[in-house]
């Protein structure tokens, strides 16, 4: 059958294999948002061998992700909501500036995090149910797709270049470089004095089950590009792989790196989006809570001690890394 866009990309489940073809259906990103739904779903064929080994991007040495298993807090994915949603997104974008940090450091190209988000997006209402009027499925969505999260034309125009979340899943992928026991694990430590007990705690997933047959790395979680450059500079490995993406990145060692990044990434992480319900003002008004919100810079957010210290998984420490989740709108 002829599928939706919505059906396929965003709802998605088991139905979606009886689909024989998709409609790349309008969303928030423009034409480089349908590129990159196509690329989440193995059905973009016109990336060339290059894109799949890493050398469409000059001197790239490879790839970094998060561990699949890193999420946002449980609580913020259980169940449909605008609240829950905008906290969750504040989580994977935090991650992903992070990762994109790292990529910058190492001269890897940074694989997004897959997203579950707890409300749909559109350019109607859709609180306070977090669903598209109509529609007969309800978030979480899981896999739903970047464009829900991030602006991909504002991505591109602040000169990231990324990997969708399912790139290792690809056929087009090396064997070599899909093989897990070919990646290095990078352990991101928190010092003893963080929690009571003389044995540091790790940041996020630790090497137990998927990740025991990769190589070891140990680092102190929120390094600086400096430590990350000690610790995996010269890793071999095509992929690393993060215990905790939210712990894995504090600051560059000189300012003016800093203030450049933070530059960038006003721009990469800027993705407006309304999410609203009818409003009390009459006919045609409207309540909208705004996302997204930018995480303080690695400029000025530096103090990577403090932030080992403030670590208090799983209740969310990212949530001090933003002035606010949302803004609210009423028109």
């Amino acid at each position: 059958r002829f599928c939706g866009g919505h059906f396929f990309f965003v709802r998605g489940g088991d139905a979606k294999r009886t689909c024989l073809a998709v409609h790349t259906t309008y969303q928030f990103s423009q034409a480089r948002g349908k590129r990159q739904r196509l690329r989440e779903h193995g059905l973009w064929t016109l990336d060339d061998d290059a894109y799949y080994e890493g050398r469409d991007v000059p001197g790239c040495e490879g790839f970094v992700m998060a561990s699949p298993e890193d999420a946002p807090p449980r609580a913020l994915l259980a169940s449909a909501g605008v609240e829950n949603h905008l906290a969750a997104a504040a989580w994977y974008r935090l991650a992903m500036r992070n990762l994109i940090a790292i990529g910058v450091a190492l001269r890897r190209t940074p694989i997004m995090p897959e997203l579950t988000c707890a409300c749909d997006r559109y350019w109607g209402n859709v609180l306070p149910g977090c669903y598209i009027q109509g529609s007969d499925a309800r978030p979480p969505f899981p896999r739903c797709p970047l464009d829900h999260v991030m602006n991909l034309p504002n991505m591109e125009a602040a000169g990231v270049t990324h990997r969708e979340y399912s790139f290792l899943n690809n056929s087009r992928v090396s064997d070599t470089m899909r093989d897990p026991s070919n990646h290095a694990f990078v352990e991101l430590n928190l010092d003893a004095d963080a929690r009571n007990g003389s044995v540091p705690r790790v940041a996020g997933v630790t090497t137990r089950g998927a990740h025991h047959a990769m190589r070891r790395i140990s680092l102190d979680a929120y390094p600086t590009d400096v430590e990350w450059v000690a610790a995996a500079g010269d890793a071999k490995e095509p992929v690393l792989v993060v215990s905790s993406a939210i712990a894995s990145f504090c600051t560059f060692k000189k300012r003016t790196d800093a203030i450049s990044f933070d530059a960038r990434m006003a721009k990469a992480l800027r993705a407006e989006s309304h999410f609203c319900r009818p409003g009390d003002g009459g006919p045609g008004s409207r309540s909208c809570e705004i996302g997204f919100e930018i995480p303080a810079g690695v400029a000025d957010d530096a103090d990577c001690d403090a932030l080992r210290r403030a670590w208090d998984e799983p209740s969310g420490s990212f949530r001090g890394r933003y002035a606010r989740m949302s803004a609210h709108k009423d028109s």
